[in-house]
């Protein structure tokens, strides 16, 4: 038993983060307003929302976490009636980490066990975003 589980655990390290990503993503652009990018998340069912600028390179990532911190919690330093009209780009987290589409499972879960991390933008060379993968991708290509 103890080598038949050796011997997953190499073909699941050698999966590609390509294989299993999501690929066709859902992203607003830094000028959006908070809340039509709430609306899309919402419309979409995700949680997050990539930021890209006109040519797809990822700028930043906004999470329901991020909206609401923008409106209750330390964010929340806009006044009522400029908040209704607030950009994505006051709220989005830039500090991202991010992965190739060549990289591992292996490598992108331990990855995500060691930033406490549930998603992570898939780009190329160049920043430009490819797809996103979730920590329930990775439970689903595990198990592929």
């Amino acid at each position: 038993m103890k080598r038949l589980k050796e011997e997953n655990q190499i073909a699941i390290s050698d999966v590609k983060v390509k294989k299993i990503m999501t690929k066709n993503v859902i992203t607003a652009s830094e000028n959006d307003i908070i809340v039509e990018a709430v609306r899309k998340m919402v419309k979409h069912n995700i949680e997050c929302l990539p930021i890209v600028n006109g040519n797809g390179i990822l700028l930043g990532l906004v999470t329901f976490r991020d909206v609401v911190l923008s409106v209750i919690g330390a964010r929340a330093h806009i006044d009522g009636t400029r908040k209704k009209r607030s950009r994505v780009q006051n709220i989005m987290s830039t500090r991202l980490v991010t992965c190739s589409p060549n990289s591992t499972i292996l490598e992108v879960t331990k990855l995500m066990n060691n930033r406490h991390l549930r998603r992570i933008p898939v780009v190329d060379s160049e920043n430009k975003l490819l797809g996103i993968v979730t920590d329930f991708d990775m439970s689903a290509g595990a198990l592929t």
